[in-house]
């Protein structure tokens, strides 16, 4: 039996403009209240380029790689040292705040090691945007990173997701924005059961309910299991509209067994010393 940490933390737009005190206290977090968990799935870093000076056609690299690294490695021991991995986006096409160019990445240290990493989604509508909906084109979205990694010479699988955001203008708009969440769990789960025989994750910021459909659809007919599940007591990773609410899972196939999951309250205090965002981080030890 070999245990596995693994982590979920979406960073709320964190880039080259954020605050030494941002990295100062991710760091914190991840050495503390996360245990520096073995994996980490990273949502939205940006890198900021405006329309008029930048090459449109050119994947657009996150700047902010180097930096993160220095904090979250500084004075660890080699074999504790973090690696970031991510596929570069084309601006303009992850949607989110503009001019930012948010996309999802890895962290990942020993004895982890990255075998492969693509995104899903390249090809579909429902991640690139167009207008299918009729009057309203559907809005481009973060297309989900998935990451073959290697344990001691066990294959997994872990796919990152940041889902079409719940957040929108009009009721019609939720709507869209509702069917195209659905849309894409359904993308996901085709590369959910392609992996159904080695160990698979599917984690990140799904920007929906428990309950929801879009979370069904992820669990592709129970075959993966919701941390929130096993959890004894009430837990929730962001406030929308004040409100408590989990939009943050990390779903897992009958190859892990959960062992321990953890939500630390850092973030959803508003008037919290140690936020860094504006979800609360996800950690979950498991054994395969």
């Amino acid at each position: 039996m070999t245990d596995l940490s693994v982590a979920t933390i979406n960073l709320d737009n964190l880039g080259e403009w954020s605050h030494t005190t941002r990295f100062e206290r991710l760091t914190e977090a991840v050495n503390t209240a996360l245990k520096r968990p073995m994996i980490i799935a990273l949502q939205e870093i940006g890198a900021f380029a405006e329309e008029e000076n930048v090459n449109l056609d050119a994947p657009l690299p996150a700047t902010i790689d180097k930096t993160l690294l220095d904090y979250l490695n500084s004075d660890q021991p080699l074999e504790a040292q973090y690696h970031y991995a991510e596929i570069a986006p084309k601006p303009f096409t992850t949607g989110g705040e503009r001019n930012h160019h948010i996309r999802s990445a890895f962290l990942y240290r020993a004895p982890i090691t990255l075998t492969e990493l693509r995104t899903l989604g390249e090809d579909s509508p429902f991640f690139t945007g167009n207008t299918l909906e009729g009057k309203e084109a559907l809005s481009p979205s973060r297309r989900p990173l998935h990451g073959i990694f290697d344990l001691n010479g066990t294959p997994l699988h872990l796919i990152n997701c940041h889902l079409k955001s719940m957040n929108a203008p009009t009721n019609d708009r939720k709507k869209i924005a509702r069917r195209q969440r659905n849309a894409q769990a359904e993308q996901i789960r085709q590369d959910i059961q392609n992996h159904k025989n080695e160990p698979l994750m599917v984690l990140g910021d799904f920007n929906d309910l428990p309950q929801s459909k879009t979370i069904e659809i992820l669990r592709d007919h129970q075959s993966l299991a919701s941390i929130w599940n096993d959890t004894p007591k009430p837990c929730y990773t962001y406030r929308y509209k004040n409100k408590p609410i989990v939009l943050d899972y990390i779903l897992y196939n009958h190859h892990l067994t959960l062992i321990e999951v953890s939500a630390p309250p850092l973030n959803t205090p508003h008037l919290s010393p140690t936020r860094f965002s504006d979800h609360d981080p996800v950690v979950a030890t498991f054994t395969l």
